[in-house]
């Protein structure tokens, strides 16, 4: 049976209600690092191996990773 308007509603409500308060509602994935529900728009939805992630520990992670292994470049030697 699909939902009234007035049902659709509520369970909007009811969802924001959550993820006001730092809680994923259902069908909603939380970030593996740090535990925010996990919305496209707001947080950003990042792979990071098999877990998802938002995008904040995504690129603090890639930070790490440039840190430690820098993007030089190659230099050509000219003359003598």
């Amino acid at each position: 049976m699909p939902l009234t308007t007035a049902e659709f509603l509520a369970a909007v409500e009811q969802d924001q209600r959550l993820l006001r308060s730092n809680k994923a509602p259902s069908g909603v994935a939380r970030c593996h690092d740090c535990g925010v529900p996990l919305q496209e728009s707001i947080t950003g939805n990042r792979q990071s191996g098999k877990e998802p992630v938002c995008s904040d520990c995504y690129f603090e992670k890639f930070g790490e990773e440039l840190d430690r292994h820098p993007i030089g470049m190659l230099r050509v030697s000219r003359g003598t």
